[in-house]
């Protein structure tokens, strides 16, 4: 296997061809055949490798996008553990041929808006192998760029983790595809409008909403906004206006959730099959309320505890009607379930 490797990658060369015009033929040193069906394969099996050289950093991998991420009370703390790991990985990268675009490679520190020490600074250095190699005497490495706000993996996230940056990122895409289905309505049929939107404006809505859907309801809010003025298209105008005095209403009409709803019953399909932040109650004589499981909820002291899974998913769970905790539901069946019952509950 390895010799077919060595065979596949080697001694090979590529041109360009734009408009008829060819490039000279060029020696490709480093990768792999562009468009092949080898490549992310190969780079996946190339770069395995790389948590194991990062001895404290937690390391999330995706592709060719790598995130360290350490936390601690200690900003020197912070600091020195970050740079240790950073240069660990310049000294991988270099030993397995691969290049650290260190103008691409950002900073970006994460701490609580109610954190007194609002202006932290850390600063690290994108070290060259080279500068390593003498223990960096007389280093001129530049600094890595401290950032408040970066898109990673099409979710921007921000320092506070608000999401408020993201969501209007989110709205901005809703109306551009907004103004596209206003201009359809009258010349498609309804049942074309529902793909429509479940294509367009459903995707990019459910995209990441698992991450971004536990912020404010203030900032949901410009999203459920924007759902209701698609939902506007989904119907004929007399019904429109008969609800004009409330169009929350359309929503069990269209038969489509709510933002905060659809963030509910995500959160619920996450956690099928799955005994994370699940604990059952124990009652010690028997009353009416022990005929249903109750899940036990820990104790938070903020907003923050109450937007992290292990708060939400027993809450979520309390709220549900016995049948869905009685009995074994399919992963379809359950999701089928969850919008019946959070469309019940609409206005």
């Amino acid at each position: 296997m390895i010799k077919w490797f060595r065979e596949y990658l080697s001694s090979r060369q590529l041109k360009v061809r734009v408009c008829g015009a060819e490039s000279k033929i060029g020696d490709i040193r480093f990768g792999v055949p562009t468009g092949s069906v080898y490549g992310p394969v190969g780079y996946i099996m190339h770069v395995n490798s790389m948590p194991n050289v990062i001895k404290k950093c937690a390391t999330y991998m995706y592709a060719d996008d790598t995130c360290l991420v350490y936390s601690d009370t200690d900003q020197n703390q912070i600091q020195n553990i970050m740079q240790e790991d950073f240069d660990n990985v310049v000294r991988w990268a270099h030993d397995n041929g691969i290049i650290i675009n260190t103008n691409k490679t950002k900073c970006m520190p994460i701490l609580s808006p109610y954190n007194k020490n609002k202006e932290i600074t850390i600063e690290l250095k994108g070290h060259s192998y080279d500068c390593l190699h003498k223990n960096k005497n007389g280093c001129t490495c530049s600094k890595l760029e401290t950032v408040h706000c970066y898109k990673y993996l099409g979710l921007t996230v921000e320092s506070h983790f608000s999401w408020n940056i993201h969501i209007n990122s989110v709205c901005n895409k809703l109306r551009s595809v907004l103004g596209k289905l206003q201009q359809l309505r009258y010349t498609t049929t309804r049942g074309v409008m529902y793909v429509l939107y479940y294509a367009l404006a459903d995707a990019v809505m459910s995209y990441g909403l698992g991450a971004y859907g536990l912020t404010f309801s203030t900032y949901l809010n410009k999203v459920n906004s924007l759902q209701i003025r698609f939902l506007k298209l989904l119907v004929d105008d007399k019904v429109k206006k008969s609800l004009k005095k409330d169009y929350n209403k359309l929503f069990k009409i269209c038969e489509i959730l709510p933002i905060e709803m659809k963030i509910k019953q995500m959160i619920l399909i996450e956690q099928y099959n799955s005994n994370e932040h699940i604990k059952v109650r124990e009652h010690t004589y028997a009353t009416r309320l022990s005929k249903k499981p109750k899940f036990v909820v820990p104790k938070v002291t903020n907003y923050y505890g109450r937007r992290e899974r292990r708060w939400l998913t027993p809450v979520y769970l309390n709220e549900l009607p016995h049948e869905f905790t009685k009995n074994a539901l399919s992963k379809n069946h359950l999701k089928n379930m969850l919008k019946k019952h959070y469309l019940s509950l609409c206005p």
